[in-house]
């Protein structure tokens, strides 16, 4: 199998590229396998475990998405950093159910959140409509 210079040297760049943007959110005490809130543009509010994070992409396990949430700390709606923080309540908050994966492909903002934060969304209930 013959590699080409060019290849050899794409793959190269595109390794030291990953790393380097890996090392810049681990720098950040954000690590693979920390439960995040994740905010984009499209994709709304999703929580999960991360499994992947690179420029443009995020890849989250076991993923709920928020599609309304109430801050736990002062019983109103809040944003994403609040609620990675104080975590929900869940009686007033609009939470799916849980996915295997869910793959965001658009810049994002990532909060890691507290145990706390993370035990009122993993345990919240399953919005259904009514």
């Amino acid at each position: 199998m013959e590699i080409k210079l060019k290849e050899l040297i794409s793959l190269f760049l595109e390794t030291k590229i990953e790393k380097e943007e890996e090392s810049s959110w681990l720098k950040n005490g954000i690590s693979k396998g920390d439960y995040v809130i994740v905010r984009t543009r499209i994709a709304g509010v999703n929580a999960g475990y991360l499994e992947h994070l690179e420029k443009g992409k995020v890849v989250l396990s076991n993923a709920r998405k928020l599609w309304r949430f109430h801050v736990a700390k002062d019983k109103k709606t809040g944003n994403a950093l609040d609620a990675a923080v104080f975590g929900i309540l869940q009686c007033e908050s609009k939470i799916t159910g849980v996915v295997e994966t869910v793959v965001m492909l658009e810049d994002a903002e990532i909060f890691k959140t507290t145990k706390e934060a993370q035990k009122t969304i993993e345990d919240a209930p399953v919005y259904e409509t009514k």
